[in-house]
C-alpha cells in the first residue's frame, strides 16, 4: 500500500485552479493538477495521483521533488530539451 504524500503544498486550491486554467501547455497543467489533487484531498497517496493522471508514481515523485526544491515556479518552468542528442567527434 502506498504511503500518503508528505509534501506540504503552500498554495491554496483556488490558486492552483487559477494557475491550471491560465496554462497553455498541457504538461505544465498536468503538474499543477497533481498538486491540486493532493492539496484538495481528492488523492492522498502518490499512487492515487499517478492513477488519476495516467503517469507513473516515479514521475509524480519527480514533480514533487521539483516542487519542494523550487516551489510552484519550478513546476511551471518549461525546461524541455527534447530531441535526439548529437555526437560531435
Amino acid at each position: 500500500m502506498s504511503r500518503p504524500s508528505t509534501t506540504y503544498i503552500v498554495e491554496t486550491t483556488e490558486e492552483l485552479k487559477q494557475l491550471m486554467q491560465a496554462q497553455k501547455k498541457p504538461k505544465i497543467k498536468e503538474r499543477l493538477q497533481a498538486l491540486y489533487l493532493l492539496k484538495s484531498g481528492c488523492a492522498t497517496t502518490l499512487q492515487e495521483v499517478a492513477n488519476c493522471l495516467g503517469r507513473s508514481k516515479t514521475t509524480i515523485e519527480n514533480w514533487l521533488t521539483l516542487y519542494r526544491k523550487s516551489g510552484v515556479l519550478g513546476v511551471v518552468a518549461w525546461n524541455y530539451r527534447g530531441g535526439t542528442p548529437t555526437c560531435h567527434f
